[in-house]
């Protein structure tokens, strides 16, 4: 899979984007987030594979928290079940991602 520098560049294309797991394969299968299978993954998912420095990911994750709380009050400091509550689709990934710089 490319190597892509912003969440907002992975999930342009929607069929990079899953949920109830951190990534699947072209199938639709479960897989490791390292696994060279994955090229679909969920927000916070793509979030471990876009930003691989503990500090750019904390950095990003607490601007991604910031938008979700403001936007999607019901899911504060839940990126997770933000992502695969049944209410989200992938404008809304976009809409946070975008808000939040990343």
């Amino acid at each position: 899979m490319k190597k892509y520098k912003t969440l907002k560049g992975l999930f342009k294309d929607y069929k990079h984007w899953t949920k109830d797991t951190y990534a699947r394969d072209s199938s639709g299968v479960s897989q490791k987030l390292t696994s060279p299978k994955a090229v679909s993954f969920c927000l916070h998912g793509g979030l471990k594979l876009v930003y691989t420095n503990h500090r750019t990911r904390a950095a990003a994750e607490k601007r991604i928290l910031k938008v979700i709380t403001k936007l999607y009050p019901k899911f504060v400091y839940n990126i997770v079940g933000f992502n695969d509550s049944n209410a989200t689709h992938i404008k809304d990934i976009r809409k946070v991602v975008k808000l939040a710089n990343v």
